[in-house]
């Protein structure tokens, strides 16, 4: 390139290599014209890239894959698969190699699967409840998305509880309708329901559903003539139904499996259609309803307490963390209702091949690895072991004037190289980061001390690393080096390097205070005996079980990680658990930055828990794993351990993580907090640009799809060229007629309002 093409490039400093600043590189450099007009360099502490999302190859332990977490990918997740896809096509790798191609083909990077297993307590018994799902195998996550109506979804879920009433047999029907006339009036008021739909007068409150579906598909947004008895129709047998789940589910324990988990889906989809209406969300979009909690939200419009505390919503509280720190150690469960429908409608509607997605490596080598060698491709630049200490402002408070940066290690070589490849390393089949950097490529003598402090639990990405080879690297200067800084740090890491920002605008302020964030907690099992011998049913898939007791809120299995390890013959690993959940600080953030024992601490005490977790809980998901010489304690042999120990000692050949770094906590979607959010071009100065899931993305949620959201707003931000975005905002229209009217005037006396 000339010099005159170089000099007139835009440069565009990124702080911060996880998800979310990957695809902001990523789609400033996705074309000749884009890279003729930015220059991109990402600045990264520590010796990888990923943030949350990364993981690592332990080489002294089997090359066993190492995880922040439980990684899946929602098959709703459009614009993380288009990117991936593009990745993979763009690498070309050979049909033969491990992660050949994204989806399908002979070794793709993900597999689907279709059952969602939650437990639930009866009678003081765990019992399983599988969700399966029938996805359409001709779609795919990332092909042409459908234009997103909320309101044909909203007669699709009444056409689906019509379906689950129909697969229900004579006799479960029989019980359903026995429990729901137990209400006194109901069986009048069904009768005046289906005689305003039908004509006649029935009793059956079965029927309901008939009719529910029926006048649903009839049914207009918008004012038509003739539609005016349809809204009313609608709206009554909205609230005649949920009367009649609500009575049957009083004694939800006296009811069948298969009728009580279809009472329970019923309520819940009924309770949100009416929370729907009432509260103009197909105006509106679903942020209208932020501020409620979303159990108390579903309570207001109809669901009884055995959908309130049923595993659906816990699976759901459970999978984005949402528990709030009291500050007494506890946490109570917390979670925007706009999130969690937003989520929850995304999840179950606009899902493609499959439920989820599992990755059959890990989530670096999966996800991050692909794209750094794409980006480098690309002639994007990386600058690893740099630390960002703060942002700087200009006099007059307007912009960004400096960055400034610590160098953390001394290196060898001119540029690091992250990765191990395979025509370097005889064990490694794909490019794959390590789970410690890469030594040999730094000054012997850090090299030494950094292999010292792993065994305290503190490395290059730890907060708690202040070592005397840190050495301030110049600033980075406003004009000179950069000219635009996305800010891809998490909100977790953000009160010190934007300390003057924070001081200087309250709109910063606010989002500090209101975006919370919480640590959790992770253990990776290895075992030498399968999910089916363990005990788990005779199922073809690994399972992927939420909402089960603390600290087993989540168990996803992983097992077909087992060829990408290097496993011996003598260590027989036949299954592979991944276990993650919330945990509590057991005291301030700013107090534990403080204490430098704080990460062998945490270490200590979540092995501690997990040793109480096989102990004392895991008996009734693996029945099969007791010990023969006492059959209600867990069998510790079954550990895979390669240096033998004995007993709860083989608990030290697995894996625990305390995710501690103010970087690595989840974000919380608390109610009322969507506000405090900023976009990625709300930050206040003129240079920078926000990204991550922390910000106001649409999303509004900590996961994958919401930071490659927030990442291409941030390049298009900077671009200002067309980049169509999949769910970035709600699908709403303009409504009118009865639905309009009902949903907005308040104190309303329009025959229909679902309240009357």
């Amino acid at each position: 390139m000339s010099r005159k093409s170089s000099v007139t490039k835009k440069r565009v400093v990124i702080l911060g290599g996880g998800l979310s600043g990957l695809t902001a590189a990523y789609h400033l450099s996705d074309t000749e014209e884009m890279r003729a007009c930015y220059d991109v360099t990402v600045y990264q502490m520590g010796w990888r890239l990923g943030g949350k999302c990364a993981s690592g190859i332990n080489v002294q332990a089997n090359h066993r894959i190492e995880e922040h977490g439980v990684h899946v990918f929602s098959g709703f997740y459009a614009n993380a698969f288009t990117m991936l896809r593009e990745c993979y096509a763009s690498l070309d790798r050979p049909p033969a190699t491990p992660l050949s191609s994204c989806l399908g083909g002979a070794n793709p990077a993900f597999e689907p699967h279709n059952r969602l297993s939650l437990m639930e307590t009866v009678n003081d018994r765990w019992n399983r409840w599988d969700l399966i799902f029938d996805p359409d195998a001709s779609q795919l996550p990332g092909d042409s998305p459908r234009s997103p109506k909320l309101w044909r979804d909203l007669k699709k879920l009444c056409a689906s509880l019509h379906q689950e009433y129909e697969r229900l047999t004579a006799e479960q029907k029989a019980e359903f309708r026995a429990q729901a006339v137990k209400g006194g009036g109901l069986r009048r008021q069904t009768q005046q329901a289906l005689k305003m739909v039908r004509g006649r007068r029935e009793d059956d409150p079965g029927q309901l559903f008939d009719s529910l579906s029926d006048v649903s598909r009839l049914v207009r947004p918008r004012r038509e003539r003739g539609t005016a008895r349809q809204h009313i129709a609608f709206c009554r047998l909205v609230k005649q139904l949920i009367g009649a789940v609500h009575v049957a589910l009083r004694a939800p324990d006296s009811l069948s499996d298969d009728v009580r988990h279809f009472l329970i889906l019923a309520n819940l989809g009924l309770a949100i259609v009416r929370g729907i209406l009432k509260h103009r969300v197909l105006r509106l979009g679903f942020d209208c309803i932020d501020d409620y909690d979303f159990r108390d939200w579903l309570k207001k419009h109809g669901a009884s307490p055995a959908v309130r505390d049923s595993p659906i919503l816990h699976s759901l509280y459970a999978s984005v963390f949402a528990y709030q720190p009291d500050g007494k150690n506890k946490a109570r469960p917390r979670l925007s209702a706009a999130v969690a429908l937003r989520v929850l409608w995304r999840t179950f509607f606009d899902f493609r091949g499959g439920f989820v997605w599992k990755m059959q490596a890990g989530m670096g080598e999966t996800v991050i690895a692909p794209l750094y060698e794409i980006l480098k491709q690309r002639q994007v630049k990386f600058k690893f072991f740099h630390r960002v200490e703060r942002l700087e402002l200009t006099a007059d408070k307007s912009s960004i004037a400096r960055i400034h940066i610590t160098r953390q290690v001394d290196l060898k070589v001119p540029e690091y190289q992250p990765l191990l490849l395979p025509a370097e390393h005889a064990q490694v089949d794909i490019p794959s980061w390590p789970s410690e950097p890469r030594y040999e490529q730094i000054d012997d003598s850090q090299a030494r001390r950094l292999r010292e402090l792993k065994k305290k639990h503190v490395d290059l990405e730890s907060a708690w690393l202040k070592w005397e080879h840190d050495s301030p690297a110049a600033p980075l200067e406003a004009d000179h080096d950069f000219d635009t800084i996305v800010l891809a740090i998490p909100v977790g890491g953000l009160q010190t390097v934007c300390s003057d920002l924070i001081k200087q605008n309250r709109k910063w302020q606010q989002m500090i205070k209101h975006v919370k964030t919480i640590q959790t907690q992770s253990v990776q099992l290895w075992l030498n005996r399968s999910a089916l011998q363990l005990g788990w049913s005779k199922i073809s898939e690994e399972p992927l079980l939420v909402a089960y007791q603390k600290p087993l809120d989540a168990w996803v299995g992983m097992s077909q990680l087992i060829e990408r390890e290097k496993w011996s013959p003598e260590d027989d690993v036949r299954h592979i658990g991944y276990f993650v959940t919330t945990a509590i600080d057991e005291q301030p953030l700013a107090e534990q930055l403080q204490d430098r024992d704080t990460p062998r601490r945490q270490h200590a005490l979540i092995a501690h828990r997990a040793q109480g977790m096989l102990k004392e809980d895991i008996l009734p998901l693996w029945p099969r794993a007791a010990d023969p010489a006492a059959p209600l304690k867990f069998n510790w042999n079954l550990l895979v351990d390669p240096k033998n120990r004995v007993g709860t000692e083989r608990l030290q050949a697995q894996y625990v993580r305390a995710n501690i770094n103010p970087s690595d906590r989840y974000v919380l979607s608390l109610p009322g907090a969507t506000k405090y959010r900023l976009r990625c071009d709300e930050s206040g100065y003129q240079n920078l640009i926000l990204a991550g899931d922390w910000t106001r993305n649409g999303l509004n949620a900590g996961c994958a799809e919401a930071a490659v959201i927030s990442g291409m707003q941030s390049a298009r931000a900077i671009s200002q060229r067309r980049l169509p975005i999949v769910g970035e905002t709600d699908p709403t229209l303009p409504i009118c007629g009865i639905f309009g009217g009902w949903c907005g005037r308040r104190g309303s006396n329009r025959r229909g309002k679902l309240g009357s």
